[in-house]
């Protein structure tokens, strides 16, 4: 549905557009496809970026449900559209959508920052995790520090809730 109304938006713009007699025949036919809502996400972002245009919508990725399996169960299910760039939502006073994206952005710079003029670097991040190499002997040191980094990064998003890091020191990464 959100990629067909997509393909439709996009394909109403360029259709109006009084500068795209240069398109091939066949570039025309795909541009009528997406018009009628029938293009995939890949044909609305060559075609935007082809034509200069600009849609949020085509920052993110759509995926087909592979299957769906009846469980004959029953349930309200509802879904939300959050109309902010950074979209998240707020409930209860919470954030509780897309935020944990925005705190590792904010603790990687804190931690950035806080290990200039020490012998450590951050190396890797992976999903919530920040990967920091350093000598063996100034480890803990740093472990800390980099505690105390991701904690006032996630303190910065969600103040109300108190914030918990686990570090881990070790020869090498492991999950």
């Amino acid at each position: 549905m959100v990629v067909s109304q997509l393909a439709s938006d996009i394909g109403q713009t360029i259709y109006k557009m009084k500068d795209h007699a240069w398109l091939t025949p066949n570039q025309k036919a795909q541009v009528r496809r997406m018009k009628l809502g029938s293009a995939s996400i890949e044909v609305c972002r060559h075609y935007a970026k082809l034509l200069g245009l600009a849609d949020p919508r085509l920052d993110f990725d759509y995926s087909k449900v592979a299957q769906i399996e009846d469980t004959g169960a029953v349930a309200d299910t509802y879904d939300l559209i959050v109309n902010a760039q950074e979209h998240r939502f707020v409930a209860n006073g919470i954030i509780v959508h897309n935020t944990s994206a925005d705190i590792l952005k904010r603790a990687m710079r804190l931690v950035y920052d806080a290990l200039e003029g020490h012998d450590a670097q951050i190396v890797n991040s992976i999903h919530d995790e920040i990967v920091v190499e350093s000598e063996a002997t100034i480890a803990q040191d740093v472990a800390e520090l980099v505690r105390e980094q991701m904690v006032a990064a996630a303190q910065g998003f969600i103040r109300a809730i108190p914030v918990e890091v686990d570090v881990n020191v070790g020869e090498a990464w492991m999950k």
